[in-house]
C-alpha cells in the first residue's frame, strides 16, 4: 500500500488545511495536497502547510517615486523585494538596477545589494561598489547586475555580481560573495545606497526575476 507521502506525489490527497496549519504531517518536505477549505494546492514545508506558488517571473519590486538618501554615512534601503517562502528553486535568476544623481558637489557613494530575511540593512551584503572620487553636482550614478540562487532551501546560497558607475567612471566592485539565504522562509533582496556629504536622489530602482 502506498504511504500518504507517496500518494501526495502520485495522486495528491485532499485534506482540510489552511496556510499555517501544522497538521497533518505527511512526513516529507514538499509533499503536496489539495485543500478542501481553500480549493488551492498546499505544500508541506516540514513544519507547516503553505500555498503552492509558481516560480517568480517578471518585476518583483519597482520604485514609483523619487527617493533622496540622507547625507550622513548611513546605509539606506531604497527598494526591497519580498520573495515568499518556498517559491524559488536552485538556479533562479534575479536582475537588479538603480539609477540617480548627486544632490551636492562632493557626494561620495556606496552601492549595495543585500539579501536576507528582514529586508533591512541588517541583511547580509552580497555585492558592493564604492565611488573612487567625489561626485559633481547633478552627476549621474547607479548600478545594475544579476543574482543567482546557487542553492535553495534552509541552507540556500545566493551569489550576485554587477557593475556600478559614477559620472563617466566605471566603479570597482568591492564585494561579490556568496551569502546564505533561507528560502524556506520569506526572504528579501534589497537595493541600498550610502551617501556622504550630500544627498543622492534615486529616480529608478527595480528588482526582477528572470
Amino acid at each position: 500500500m502506498a504511504t500518504r507521502t507517496e500518494q501526495s506525489y502520485n495522486r495528491p490527497i485532499a485534506i482540510a488545511v489552511i496556510e499555517g496549519a501544522t497538521t497533518p504531517n505527511p512526513g516529507t518536505v514538499n509533499a503536496v495536497a489539495l485543500s478542501t477549505l481553500t480549493g488551492g494546492w498546499m505544500r508541506w514545508t516540514g513544519t507547516q502547510w503553505v500555498p503552492v506558488h509558481h516560480a517568480p517571473h517578471g518585476t518583483l519590486a519597482i520604485l514609483t517615486a523619487q527617493v533622496a538618501t540622507g547625507s550622513i554615512a548611513a546605509d539606506n534601503v531604497i527598494l526591497s523585494a519580498k520573495i515568499p517562502a518556498g517559491l524559488c528553486r536552485t538556479g533562479q535568476l534575479f536582475r537588479y538596477s538603480l539609477y540617480g544623481f548627486s544632490g551636492l558637489l562632493g557626494v561620495a557613494l556606496t552601492f549595495r545589494l543585500r539579501a536576507g530575511t528582514t529586508g533591512t540593512t541588517s541583511d547580509a551584503t552580497a555585492w558592493t561598489s564604492i565611488t573612487s572620487a567625489a561626485q559633481l553636482l547633478g552627476a549621474r550614478a547607479g548600478y545594475d547586475g544579476f543574482a543567482t540562487l546557487r542553492a535553495a532551501g534552509g541552507s540556500g546560497i545566493l551569489f550576485a555580481d554587477g557593475k556600478g558607475f559614477g559620472g563617466t567612471n566605471t566603479l570597482p566592485t568591492n564585494t561579490a560573495v556568496e551569502v546564505a539565504v533561507n528560502t524556506n522562509a520569506d526572504w528579501y533582496l534589497s537595493l541600498c545606497v550610502t551617501a556622504t556629504l550630500g544627498a543622492f536622489n534615486v529616480g529608478h530602482a527595480s528588482i526582477e526575476a528572470a
